[in-house]
């Protein structure tokens, strides 16, 4: 993968959350990923 982790994610309240919710942490992810590619 040529796409860094974004600052949001290595957020403590968003590592928090994304612990809480697994799956929502991989579409969140894969979103990012997609407008990366996109622009």
């Amino acid at each position: 993968m040529s796409h860094w982790i974004p600052p949001l994610f290595v957020s403590p309240a968003y590592a928090w959350h994304t612990s809480r919710h697994p799956s929502y942490a991989a579409q969140a992810f894969l979103e990012t990923v997609r407008k990366e590619e996109a622009q």
